[in-house]
């Protein structure tokens, strides 16, 4: 993983600074045509700033954040189980805002089954042209969350990209095969997003690279982005270490803030999870019993809920955590708490 996004340095290294440089020459221009070139400036400074970081990472603390993914989601068949709920929590909203519900939720499932029978089959079932969207995509469907919080290798020469020290050997080996399950989840989604929005594309009429880039940009904008360049600056350095999670809520909380398949993704995930895993209902739900609550009197807003819910004849366990509660139907087994983003 390190040693392409080295070779990536390499490749385009050249080509951001050449950008900068044009730039820095077009503040120059908005300056003698006497035009405020301010914000132009500060855009740049970032740019520069973001370059840096980019093709001179600093220690980022790689080592302790891969055991921080051991301890809580290697070696764990759950967390790889939740992992393929983002295909119809996320992919399914988001290509149903686009071409339909209907049509999504039939190429979804066809692409299901289509993805591991091409792999047992040497990918006879795909055609030449989906072989080839495979083909150009792999570096983004080869990419994971687990892969960056299990990488044990930074910095800004070839050199680090191998651990050097026994422990570091120890450590990146560990984290490779309990990260196993968690990536081959991840890899399903991503080659699932893109194979069914490929799909989709094409039978709306677009050519193969049109469908293509679509096709990337499902992938990106439902398995969402983890490498270290898309960090938000206090994710950064030493300080990741607290953060190691938390790419994924941030870019959850984008998906369903900016994406126009937000509104069905928040049913289908109070169907999942709940109203208590609704973003932020958590908090909500404390700040509520803060506010209602007396001297003599605590108020519970979550036993008030489950009350009124049994008042409708309601399953209380069903509306405050969804059916992940039960496993999604696999008994004896409480899924809600992996779900939830309350």
């Amino acid at each position: 993983l390190h040693g392409t996004n080295h070779l990536g340095r390499i490749q385009f290294g050249d080509l951001l600074t050449e950008q900068l440089n044009r730039g820095n020459i077009a503040a120059k221009d908005l300056q003698a045509r006497g035009m405020d070139n301010a914000d132009y400036l500060k855009l740049v400074e970032w740019m520069e700033k973001h370059r840096q970081y980019v093709m001179n990472p600093k220690n980022e603390l790689a080592q302790l954040r891969s055991v921080a993914f051991m301890w809580y989601l290697g070696f764990m068949p759950k967390a790889a189980f939740v992992n393929l709920t983002q295909t119809p929590l996320v992919t399914l909203p988001y290509l149903g805002a686009r071409y339909g519900d209907v049509a999504a939720g039939a190429e979804i499932l066809k692409a299901m089954k289509d993805i591991p029978q091409s792999v047992m089959r040497g990918k006879k079932n795909l055609s030449q042209e989906e072989v080839h969207l495979m083909e150009r995509l792999a570096p983004i469907l080869d990419e994971s969350f687990a892969s960056t919080l299990g990488a044990t290798a930074e910095g800004g020469n070839l050199a680090r990209v191998l651990p050097q020290t026994a422990v570091g050997r120890g450590i990146a080996d560990l984290s490779g095969k309990a990260s196993y399950m968690f990536q081959v989840a991840e890899g399903y989604n991503r080659r699932v997003a893109a194979l069914a929005t490929y799909r989709l594309a094409r039978q709306k009429g677009l050519n193969d690279d049109a469908a293509v880039k679509v096709a990337q940009e499902a992938v990106a904008g439902t398995q969402f982005e983890y490498a270290s360049w898309n960090r938000p600056v206090f994710m950064r350095g030493k300080a990741s270490i607290l953060t190691v999670f938390m790419q994924y809520t941030q870019n959850m909380l984008f998906f369903l803030g900016r994406d126009p398949g937000a509104k069905r993704a928040l049913v289908l995930l109070t169907a999942a999870a709940g109203v208590q895993g609704l973003p932020f209902m958590e908090d909500m739900l404390d700040i509520l019993d803060k506010l209602l609550s007396t001297k003599n009197v605590k108020f519970d807003s979550r036993k008030e809920l489950r009350e009124a819910a049994l008042e409708m004849s309601l399953n209380p366990d069903l509306l405050m955590h969804g059916v992940s509660r039960y496993g999604f139907g696999i008994p004896q087994v409480d899924l809600s708490g992996s779900v939830s983003m309350g």
